[in-house]
């Protein structure tokens, strides 16, 4: 597994404008159909199934950063959007403080292995605190991009 797997063209997000879960959440996914990577007509379960996700508890795990995630069955692979705020995103995160990386996992709903294994890959790069950092300071979407080729250089899942 590795980022190169997992993220379509354009698939990261430099300036989030977002200021709420649920607005990330939509920005996100927008950006993601924007690009032509959901089924047409599936928007709006996709940000549903989403949305109850974090209600059962949220995926901002700390330290600025957030994994929402969820399976559809509309999905073929497991696709990854990186988000990117700058003024940050209160988002119900478990230390409460507000959440300035997204990391959007969408994924086939009969494949749980191939989800699961997704997760362990991004839990695993957003350990290196350098990495995140890096994403969290890039001043352009490209240093974004390069930040997440080297992390693919670094660890393999």
């Amino acid at each position: 597994m590795s980022f190169s797997e997992l993220l379509a063209k354009n698939s990261i997000i430099y300036k989030l404008e977002a200021g709420t879960r649920d607005e990330a959440l939509s920005e996100i996914l927008n950006h993601i159909q924007g690009n032509g990577l959901l089924q047409d007509g599936t928007y709006d379960e996709i940000l549903e199934k989403l949305i109850s996700r974090e209600e059962l508890g949220s995926t901002g795990v700390g330290n600025g950063i957030a994994v929402p995630h969820t399976k559809h069955l509309s999905i073929e692979k497991p696709l990854l959007c990186i988000g990117r705020s700058d003024k940050g995103v209160t988002f119900g995160a478990l230390d409460g403080e507000p959440v300035f990386l997204f990391f959007m996992l969408l994924s086939p709903d009969k494949n749980a292995t191939d989800h699961l294994k997704a997760l362990t890959f991004i839990s695993t790069a957003l350990r290196d605190e350098f990495f995140c950092k890096f994403l969290r300071n890039a001043t352009n979407e490209e240093e974004m991009v390069d930040t997440v080729q080297e992390m693919d250089e670094k660890i393999k899942v």
